[in-house]
């Protein structure tokens, strides 16, 4: 481990580029078609972001609260890695809403079976508990 924390790391790539991908959830009644229209041109005017491979933005799952996607780029920087995922997170955020795409948050909805979990029992019954020396 001294050697790796002292000495150089080279990494080696194919090309010097780097995948940045930007995951987002919309709600059930948005449309994936209209984040994509309304995601894609923010990245497009942005000389960081290669446009060869171009940009995309797919589904990726079906969620309990949200259909994800993902907004993919690539960036001719790979140092800018973090600050990029910062920025475009935000971007991502900022758009959707001014296009009132509905950025949901998780939910659970409860149905109780005769509603037993509801009902009084005694020991909850403060009407009949002894009064205590504190009182």
């Amino acid at each position: 481990n001294t050697e790796m924390i002292k000495g150089k790391v080279m990494n080696h790539t194919k090309r010097n580029i780097l995948r940045l991908d930007i995951s987002f959830g919309i709600a059930y009644k948005e449309r994936p078609d209209e984040a994509r229209e309304v995601l894609l041109p923010i990245v497009e005017d942005d000389d960081r972001i290669l446009s060869d491979p171009s940009p995309t933005a797919v589904v990726t799952k079906m969620d309990d609260s949200s259909v994800n996607m993902l907004l993919r780029f690539y960036l001719q920087d790979p140092s800018q890695e973090v600050p990029m995922r910062w920025e475009y997170t935000e971007k991502v955020r900022e758009a959707l809403r001014e296009a009132d795409i509905e950025v949901p948050f998780p939910h659970r909805q409860l149905f109780l079976d005769g509603a037993k979990a509801l009902q009084e029992t005694p020991l909850q019954d403060s009407s009949n508990r002894a009064p205590s020396s504190r009182e």
